[in-house]
This record gives C-alpha cells, sequence and structure tokens, in this order.
C-alpha cells in the first residue's frame, strides 16, 4: 500500500513536472518570438535609415570608427574642417560615428534646414 502510494506520488511528480517543462518550453519559444521581432524591426529600420542617410555625400568610413577620424583636430580648427567640407560635398553632408551605425547630418543652407525640420515623413518628433 505504502508502495503504490509512492508510485502514485511519483507519477503525479513526473506528470506535474513534464506540464512545466512544457509550460517553460511554450513561455521561451514566445520570448525567443518576441526578442526576434524586436531585433528584426530594430535592423530594418536601421537598414532604411543608413540608405536615406548613404544618398548624402560624405567622406567615406572606415570600419569600426566612421569617418570621425576626420575630426579629431583641435576646436580651433574645426571651422575650417567644416568649411574645407561643405566646399568638397555641397551645402549637405554625413559623417558617419563610430561603428557606422548613426550618422550626423550637417546642413548649412537656411532653406535645407526647414525641409528637415518641417517634415514628419522620416523623422519622429514628440508633440508638447
Amino acid at each position: 500500500n505504502c508502495q503504490q502510494d509512492c508510485v502514485a506520488c511519483f507519477i503525479g511528480l513526473a506528470l506535474y513536472w513534464n506540464q512545466m517543462e512544457w509550460l517553460t518550453q511554450i513561455l521561451s519559444a514566445l520570448i525567443v518570438l518576441i526578442i526576434g521581432r524586436f531585433l528584426v524591426r530594430k535592423f530594418r529600420s536601421s537598414v532604411k535609415y543608413k540608405n536615406l542617410l548613404d544618398r548624402f555625400p560624405g567622406p567615406k568610413p572606415l570600419p569600426l570608427i566612421g569617418s570621425v577620424g576626420d575630426y579629431m583636430v583641435p576646436r580651433e580648427q574645426l571651422p575650417a574642417v567644416f568649411e574645407e567640407r561643405f566646399k568638397k560635398y555641397g551645402p549637405a553632408f554625413r559623417v558617419w560615428n563610430l561603428t557606422c551605425m548613426e550618422a550626423d547630418l550637417f546642413i548649412s543652407k537656411p532653406e535645407f534646414l526647414e525641409v528637415v525640420l518641417t517634415s514628419t515623413k522620416h523623422i519622429k518628433k514628440s508633440f508638447t
């Protein structure tokens, strides 16, 4: 009788363990799907962002450091560096930052700046 109770207890524990394992697998799969979806969205938006900014001229980025190495000059020399870049690339150019995942867009014409600041097509803005 005691042996039957132990066997029944063991079977019950095994069934409970299988249910918990099943639940753990389902939750793990859901977490992987949610994280995967987030990463795919992030990757798609970063590719779109990169393609849009690559339309602007600018210095060719180097792997890992981007094109910021050209701007590692004393502060007094920065206006001359930017003036030279505007002469070379025109009234708007981009500079890729470290790891080439983000870029800065430099604009010298007020008309171009107005288009960028008033557009809501490619820039998310908060409203207060």
